[in-house]
């Protein structure tokens, strides 16, 4: 799908439902330099929790190594800048 900061546009031209709305069990794209993310690249997360302030708990990989898997908290303004996509 691209880099991760493509996979929101490029999800939703290949028929996946997408949503700015922050939403458990889907896939997260940052856009370039959002929530740390590459400045160049983006990032892509899974979304394992939305708390109700629609901040997120997400889980990913490569963030503190690679191949490490790791978790953290983005705030809800962060969240907001994001494109959530629903898995087929």
């Amino acid at each position: 799908m691209g880099n991760g900061g493509e996979w929101g546009i490029n999800a939703q031209a290949q028929g996946y439902f997408t949503t700015t709305v922050p939403t458990e069990g889907y896939a997260v794209s940052f856009p370039p330099g959002v929530a740390g993310s590459s400045s160049e690249y983006g990032h892509v997360a899974f979304v394992e929790k939305v708390y109700s302030d629609n901040s997120i708990l997400v889980s990913e990989m490569n963030v503190k190594g690679n191949n490490i898997v790791s978790e953290r908290h983005i705030s809800a303004g962060v969240a907001a800048l994001a494109t959530y996509i629903q898995p087929k």
